[in-house]
């Protein structure tokens, strides 16, 4: 059941999640240069990671999409507990 559940939601806000090349750069010069040299490590090229970035750009993008849209259907769902 749980993996339905991920192949569904996959399927209804992947194609929503496009990831501009502006966001990967944002990403990679806002957050990623600054974390690797805080570490004392020399960042990657972008070309490198730009597949990295983009996934886990898109997945976060899925995930706020996943928990507005849930908010959304607890505000409309008519539950009533009855005792």
């Amino acid at each position: 059941a749980k993996l339905l559940f991920h192949r569904i939601i996959f399927q209804k806000f992947s194609r929503s999640a496009f990831i501009s090349l502006k966001e990967i750069e944002a990403y990679y010069n806002l957050t990623y240069v600054p974390s690797q040299k805080a570490k004392g490590l020399v960042p990657r090229s972008m070309l490198e990671i730009v597949g990295d970035i983009e996934a886990g750009l898109r997945q976060n993008k899925i995930e706020r999409q996943v928990k507005e849209w849930l908010g959304i259907l607890k505000k409309e769902a008519d539950i009533q507990i009855m005792i």
